[in-house]
């Protein structure tokens, strides 16, 4: 079920997952299950709360770089039902919401599949992805850990480190208007 939540009454609601609004680089390794390093790339996040097309009070934009100068760049809108943010368009669907449990409030925890194939990068029977995102009480470091589980097995490990270069994002995105895509 989702409603119209405004990105006001979402700061309210997960006031954790609104601490990450601005802009992050960082580095993702994948690692496979004998954790040789499968492949490494640099990353930059926009994470914003508005309310984007009055659907959306969460949104992020996800850039990988690798140093052969690929690029990719993903739009993931969320809206907010049931206590978490749900994505579900063409590239993933899943849900993430704080962690009650955690003491220090500073837990994120998501589960989510793959609806584009093509980002998965091997065949697959049932595939479904696990993400923690752990933030610094200063709130400028976070790590975040995918797993990769098919039929039940880790088939790989996503380790992600990041720092917060800014919090204002649409100053950012106004000064990098070339380089950081709008959405």
């Amino acid at each position: 079920m989702s409603c119209m939540t405004s990105s006001a009454e979402l700061q309210r609601l997960m006031p954790e997952l609104c601490r990450h609004e601005g802009v992050w680089e960082g580095t993702y390794r994948y690692l496979l299950p004998d954790l040789s390093v499968a492949d490494s790339h640099g990353s930059r996040l926009i994470c914003r709360t508005r309310d984007l097309e009055g659907r959306f009070p969460y949104d992020q934009t996800n850039i990988s770089l690798w140093e052969d100068g690929r690029e990719l760049v993903m739009d993931f809108p969320a809206t907010y039902a049931d206590g978490g943010i749900m994505f579900d368009d063409a590239v993933i669907k899943g849900r993430f919401s704080e962690v009650e449990g955690d003491p220090s409030r500073l837990t994120i925890f998501g589960t989510w599949v793959w609806t584009d194939a093509s980002m998965v990068p091997f065949p697959t029977t049932d595939l479904i992805m696990y993400e923690m995102i752990q933030s610094s009480a200063c709130g400028q470091h976070r790590a975040r850990t995918w797993h990769w589980v098919d039929s039940g097995k880790i088939v790989l490990r996503t380790l992600i480190e990041e720092h917060k270069v800014t919090a204002d994002w649409k100053a950012w995105e106004a000064e990098n208007a070339q380089t950081a895509p709008v959405s």
